[in-house]
């Protein structure tokens, strides 16, 4: 199971959560500088796939 959570107390607000069979782990993270662009769920997957592309080579 994984999940994001809200800190407001910590200069990094944004937690992210994470359950594995060994017990709980998370990590603060600042919060993203730039809002939603706008993408739709195929522009995800599909900017996704380029980014694997792009770094697994040729």
């Amino acid at each position: 199971m994984a999940g994001v959570g809200h800190d407001p107390t910590d200069p990094r607000p944004v937690v992210v959560y994470l359950e594995l069979p060994t017990g709980q782990v998370s990590w603060h993270l600042p919060a993203h500088p730039a809002g939603w662009d706008g993408h739709s769920t195929t522009a995800k997957y599909a900017r996704a796939q380029a980014f694997v592309d792009l770094v697994a080579g040729p």
